[in-house]
């Protein structure tokens, strides 16, 4: 009994997290978003990103989940610019992408006691299936002098024990911590 209890608990939890993140994500205003890149002071090209490690959702096609991160990473990619000195602009070209967990089937989820209602995969946070994303970046001034540029394979192996300084509701947050930390490594340390 308390078994069963604990599992549809987990059943539960993710198909609220499932919903919560697939809601999140279709809210953002794409012609507000088009009009902030047009303004911001930081370009992002993702490079075959079919090929990207893991950009999926349970309940989501693929494609338009992969669009919906990508502009979600986007406009927290432009806010955070908004941090850089005046003139400065960011350009990154993104290689790959793994978010944070990993889908699985219900039965590999250790869900087989459960009917499927219509969701066929979870998406499961473990400590070992941490947020990465590979990229390169540049910094340029407003004359287009190259300021610093890097290769980056950033990875957070502590991501849930961080989680809590980022908003519960907030889709992405493992990832947006992790890029988070490393902008303000990268760029915010020496101008302090």
């Amino acid at each position: 009994m308390v078994n069963n209890f604990k599992g549809l608990l987990l059943v539960s939890v993710f198909l609220i997290s499932a919903q919560a993140m697939s809601s999140n994500i279709e809210s953002v205003d794409t012609d507000a978003v088009e009009l902030q890149k047009a303004q911001s002071n930081v370009s992002i090209e993702w490079i075959e990103p079919k090929k990207f490690r893991d950009v999926r959702h349970p309940t989501m096609s693929r494609k338009r989940y992969r669009e919906s991160v990508f502009l979600e990473l986007e406009t927290f990619f432009t806010s955070l610019g908004e941090e850089l000195p005046e003139g400065n602009k960011l350009n990154l070209k993104v290689t790959d992408l793994d978010l944070a967990g990993t889908v699985q089937p219900p039965g590999m989820a250790g869900l087989r006691n459960f009917p499927n209602r219509g969701i066929e995969n979870y998406r499961i946070v473990r400590d070992i299936d941490i947020p990465r994303m590979t990229f390169s970046y540049e910094l340029v001034d407003d004359q287009g002098k190259i300021l610093q540029q890097e290769e980056v394979d950033l990875k957070d192996m502590s991501f849930l024990s961080r989680a809590g300084s980022a908003n519960k509701n907030t889709s992405l947050k493992y990832e947006k911590v992790m890029i988070s930390r490393w902008f303000k490594e990268t760029f915010m340390s020496e101008s302090e």
